[in-house]
């Protein structure tokens, strides 16, 4: 799915948005989003290196899960 048309605004992470003072897109750490000075503008292209140098996934699996053990536990769910 393309994602061009307006206000869709996903982008790759550490791209540059083209918005004044060159913002640039970087996936986020469960840690970062308590921070109260985090917005869109956060990193621009003078500081995205030091964003680029943490792992926000660090903490999650190295491999895939299969999606059947969880398709059953929610159609368990719904009853």
């Amino acid at each position: 799915m393309q994602r061009n048309a307006y206000a869709q605004t996903a982008v790759a992470p550490y791209t540059v948005r083209a918005l004044p003072g060159a913002p640039v897109a970087t996936p986020l750490s469960r840690d970062q989003l308590d921070d109260p000075d985090l917005h869109a503008r956060r990193w621009t292209v003078a500081d995205a290196v030091e964003q680029a140098r943490t792992d926000p996934w660090a903490g999650l699996p190295r491999r895939g899960r299969a999606p059947g053990p969880a398709r059953r536990r929610l159609r368990a769910l719904r009853g």
